[in-house]
């Protein structure tokens, strides 16, 4: 909108409060003022403050991002600045064609409004009504169909209005009354995963209002990513909805009281004889979809050829079918904020450490895990020649959980350290010793169960040594409101501090961590079988 850049600069100049942002403080007191650098690093060390972090996490967190979905406008925003700040720092590009992007394949789809339609049909075939996007017909619908559907019409106020239904081979019309439940989901939205409809088409106006042909979706097309969760192969089902006009309409024809569609009266009425036809054509859109890749080469003729790698995710959710933006500030906006400090902190330092550092910002996360198991099969440096890969996912918040109790204020200082014994003990207490000398956390590891939940497992797969740092989920985890108003920037920057020490202490060892165990061992001793 006009003016909004104009806003957002002057917002980061003086220090004031973005649109829409509140002004309370944006977080805590820092906590347990860690030790200074040793000489050498000092220079870069001091550069990675709280205030540069809020700058660069009000840009890669703003609506003008828009979420940073994979293959979305918003994403190619954000690797963009990614990019810019790297070229800044004095880091060598590591892309493609001498620039900074790993072009990762994504294929975008986007629906041909003119070409789209569900309709009414009687057993001879005839169209009874028909309703197009925008008129009645509308909702999270993405993949091709050409199908008719018998299908059963139902009102239901709770998951019990569903028992004794035969969804078989048939799709259902629904008018759902029932209580929220969560995820933006309802109690019988919820019971429908277990009947699971040929196709689900919601009587709801808001939901019907959501023109797909303005939204493209995106999917990976590219064959061996190692490590992907599977999500982004798959095609998620179209989700239909029509307003309340269009279901009337439909009643109406089949003999039936529009009048039912009140959700006084709860049940399954029938519909003899009339079928659901789902039209939808697409049509196939670029999808811009890269990992962010710069070099600091190392000081050491020979161990320059070594590299620590330091990973975050740059993508997120993107923006809801409503418009609702999922800003990530957190995830994985306060890892790829960390991502540039350190960056800013090895380029702007002066002394360069032995070995190289390697800086990447993946696409793909939300989807499965995709860039960085694309970069894993398809690395810019040799696999064998990574001592280890540290990566940074939701550094920026005090872990919360209502369910349990745990609150904020229990976390101040708290840092979770995932995965960092797995293959490498050497690995773990390099940073155990790190966090006594320069980090003064209170250490948990391997509490929540997120090994597999973020990219360093794709490096775990290639048996290079891996640390994961994360600072704990929180109810606004995968929600419009992870925004920038609830990061602590302090601690932010603290983690970053950390991570930023340990690459140092790797990069000028006169050795690499050692190998103690394989990532098959460790899938073994644990009784799991190696993931895809």
């Amino acid at each position: 909108m006009p003016g909004k850049t104009k806003t957002l600069i002057l917002a980061l100049t003086l220090g004031l409060p973005l649109p829409g942002q509140s002004s309370r403080p944006i977080a805590p007191k820092d906590f347990k003022q860690p030790s200074p650098f040793p000489e050498a690093w000092k220079k870069g060390g001091d550069l990675i403050t709280p205030s540069i972090c809020r700058e660069w996490l009000s840009v890669l967190a703003s609506d003008q991002f828009e979420g940073r979905g994979t293959g979305k406008p918003g994403f190619k925003k954000a690797a963009q600045f990614m990019a810019e700040r790297f070229k800044e720092f004095g880091l060598k590009p590591m892309g493609e064609n001498g620039g900074y992007f790993q072009t990762v394949p994504f294929e975008g789809s986007q629906v041909t409004a003119s070409k789209t339609w569900l309709s009414l049909e009687d057993a001879k075939g005839r169209t009874l009504q028909k309703f197009n996007i925008g008129k009645g017909l509308g909702g999270a619908i993405h993949a091709p169909s050409n199908k008719l559907y018998s299908f059963v019409f139902v009102v239901a106020k709770s998951p019990k209005d569903l028992e004794g239904l035969s969804l078989k081979d048939k799709a259902l019309l629904l008018l759902d009354q029932s209580k929220p439940w969560r995820f933006g989901m309802t109690e019988v939205r919820r019971a429908l995963w277990g009947i699971r409809p040929k196709a689900l088409i919601l009587i709801n106006n808001k939901l019907a209002a959501q023109n797909p042909s303005k939204q493209m979706t995106v999917r990976f097309v590219g064959k061996g990513a190692k490590g992907t969760r599977g999500r982004g192969r798959r095609r998620r089902p179209n989700r239909y909805a029509i307003d309340k006009k269009a279901a009337a309409k439909i009643l109406a024809t089949m003999g039936l009281d529009p009048k039912l569609l009140s959700g006084q009266k709860a049940g399954s009425f029938s519909n003899k004889g009339f079928f659901l036809r789902t039209h939808i054509e697409t049509q196939k859109k670029p999808a811009f979809a890269v990992n962010v890749l710069g070099l600091m080469e190392g000081s050491d003729p020979v161990l320059k050829k070594e590299v620590v790698g330091i990973g975050a995710h740059l993508d997120h959710l993107g923006k809801a079918p409503d418009g609702q933006v999922y800003n990530g500030a957190d995830d994985d906006g306060s890892g790829s904020t960390g991502l540039l400090a350190i960056a800013r902190a090895f380029g702007k330092n002066g002394t360069r450490p032995k070995r190289s550092i390697l800086f990447m910002a993946f696409c793909g996360e939300e989807l499965g895990l995709i860039g960085s198991g694309w970069y894993a099969d398809h690395p810019v440096l040799p696999n064998k020649a990574m001592v280890a890969e540290l990566q940074m996912d939701m550094i920026g918040r005090n872990e919360e959980n209502p369910r349990s109790g745990e609150k904020a204020e229990d976390n101040l200082n708290s840092l979770h350290l995932i995965g960092s014994k797995k293959l490498s003990n050497e690995l773990h207490e390099i940073c155990l010793d790190a966090n006594k000398r320069f980090g003064g956390f209170d250490f948990e590891w391997d509490e929540e169960d997120v090994f597999f939940r973020s990219d360093h497992v794709n490096f775990a797969k290639q048996d290079i040594p891996i640390a994961f740092f994360f600072t704990g989920f929180h109810p606004q985890y995968h929600r419009t409101s992870d925004t920038i108003d609830r990061i602590n920037f302090p601690k932010l920057a603290r983690v970053a501090r950390l991570v930023y020490g340990i690459a140092w202490t790797l990069a000028e060892m006169d050795h690499r961590p050692k190998l103690d165990r394989t990532f098959k061992e460790v899938m073994k001793s644990q009784g799991r079988r190696r993931r895809r």
